[in-house]
């Protein structure tokens, strides 16, 4: 449909033509009637009409003017004057403004149902130019960011392609002119399956950096970075432009995702940046031992960086002792002093590292297999090994062998093997509810169990499913907040996690037996 204002100081000429305009059967919604020009002028502002039907004088501000004034802020709205008076002057300020028309009055069905046809026929046309220029500028972003992605990872290998060089060149013509060169990998930790947005965030803080750079995405979660116009030979200036670019980076990602920044030497000229890569991958290792949230400089290549970790056989012989004599505090000694041996001592070779926890835990689950406790760790050692392999960091290898422990000995102890899993699952729906995305599925991966075994066991002890509870949960903070805050039933639904408004509404009745507009008329003080 397309949009009409009428403006016409003459109520029978409005009336006239709001009835002509319905009776036409042409695509037009009439949007909006104003009786002078200052009113039409507002209008125009709030609506944004494609077409203003207008007398040419009226009071406070005649047609012409009007249209001058919409012309400004809306060039492509179509105009149609209509005029009592033949004269050239208006006539004149009307084939400036390129208007549609101009109809004189005594207005001829015919003659304004042909100058609204053609109105609508220009809209139209612009509307397809205008469709195919947002195409167009579509496929070239796309083309200008698929270029700068190649050239982006093509300096990451030496001899990098001429010929996208060239094109990066024209892409980014001041990209080459810079004293040095810098790359830099980003690794994020996405908790929240937010990796698109975090990407976003990225994007806008190196958009405000004072210099060209090159961003791409090796794998998700891994970006590569190029930066260039930094000071090669002063590294205190260098190390605080890049400590201040990754605080912005931290800030911006602070609600989507943990950061870590590694970061290469800098060089003299692009052609050398797949150098400086070679020494952001080698600081990238020291995620794994310092976790995320921090930024790693390369200090040289030291090549006991690749020494194997292999603690005496006692630890394992020791390890297994505590667990079949029960003895929890020995157990956590072991494991905390085994962290804290790999903490300061950061040049160990990781996949050495991750095969002590591994067998740490098949160790755990030989004792448990034949004491019957199958529920302390569920799976096979396939896939034990395979939540170990992808560990990013020593302290989610760690925590990873600590929870089972937790859970081993509690069950030692007479507790329900349950119990402490049911707090946590409490714990993580009160920590969490206020999510809209909140789901069984992600509670079962960030409590590192599955979601069969999750269920079955809050089902087993509470009765009731997982997501029942959330639900419960949730309405039980709605009627805290219905009591106690004066906001509206939608914010209140944002609030606990709804981001549907009548979902909200009918699961409160579900549960309480009467909408919360009800419940807070009936318990209000």
């Amino acid at each position: 449909m397309v949009k009409l204002l009428i403006v016409d100081d003459e109520s029978r000429t409005r009336t006239g033509l709001s009835s002509l305009i319905a009776k036409s059967r042409l695509p037009i919604e009439i949007v909006g009637i104003a009786a002078n020009g200052e009113e039409g002028l507002s209008l125009a502002k709030s609506l944004l009409p494609d077409i203003i039907l207008t007398d040419v004088r009226m009071p406070r501000l005649d047609g012409i003017r009007l249209s001058s004034e919409v012309k400004k802020f809306s060039p492509d709205c179509q105009i149609i004057f209509i005029s009592g008076y033949a004269d050239k002057e208006y006539l004149k300020a009307a084939i400036s403004l390129k208007a549609v028309s101009y109809v004189e009055k005594p207005i001829e069905e015919q003659e304004i149902i042909g100058a609204l046809t053609n109105a609508i026929h220009n809209i139209e046309e612009n509307r397809q130019k205008s469709n195919i220029l947002k195409q167009n500028e579509l496929l070239q972003k796309q083309q200008k960011d698929m270029l700068r992605t190649k050239a982006a990872l093509e300096f990451i290998r030496p001899g990098t392609d001429q010929q996208d060089l060239s094109m990066l060149s024209s892409l980014h013509p001041d990209f080459w002119e810079h004293p040095c060169y810098c790359t830099l990998i980003c690794c994020l930790n996405d908790k929240e399956g937010e990796m698109p947005r975090a990407q976003d965030a990225l994007e806008t803080v190196l958009g405000k950096y004072s210099n060209p750079y090159l961003l791409a995405a090796q794998k998700p979660g891994l970006f590569i970075l190029h930066v260039c116009g930094i000071e090669q030979n002063q590294t205190d200036t260098f190390h605080i432009r890049m400590d201040r670019l990754f605080e912005k980076m931290r800030t911006a990602l602070s609600s989507l995702s943990e950061l870590f920044l590694a970061v290469g030497r800098p060089v003299p000229s692009p052609g050398q940046l797949h150098h400086s890569y070679a020494d952001a991958v080698v600081c990238l290792k020291q995620l794994f031992f310092t976790g995320f949230d921090h930024i790693s400089y390369f200090k040289g290549m030291d090549n006991s960086a690749e020494t194997p970790f292999c603690p005496d056989e006692t630890l394992y012989l020791e390890f297994i002792r505590t667990l079949q004599e029960g003895d929890r505090q020995k157990a956590d000694a072991i494991v905390t002093q085994l962290f804290r041996e790999i903490r300061q001592m950061t040049c160990f070779e990781i996949n050495s590292i991750k095969n002590v926890y591994h067998r740490l835990l098949l160790a755990l689950d030989s004792v448990c297999q034949k004491r019957g406790l199958s529920d302390v760790l569920p799976h096979d050692g396939d896939f034990i090994w395979e939540n170990i392999s992808q560990s990013d960091t020593v302290f989610s290898l760690h925590t990873c062998l600590t929870d089972r422990l937790t859970f081993y000995f509690d069950i030692l102890l007479g507790r329900e093997g349950s119990s402490l899993l049911i707090y946590h699952i409490r714990q993580y729906v009160e920590e969490h509810f206020k999510e809209p995305n909140l789901s069984v599925n992600q509670l079962a991966a960030d409590l590192h169990f599955s979601t069969a075994y999750l269920c079955r066991s809050f089902k087993n002890e509470t009765g009731d499913t997982i997501n029942a509870y959330i639900n419960s949960f949730r309405i039980g903070k709605a009627k805290e907040l219905l009591l106690t805050e004066d906001i509206k039933l939608y914010e209140i639904s944002f609030c606990v996690g709804y981001s549907d408004p009548n979902y909200f509404t009918r699961q409160f009745k579900k549960q309480v037996g009467m909408t919360p507009s009800e419940y807070r008329e009936r318990h209000a003080l």
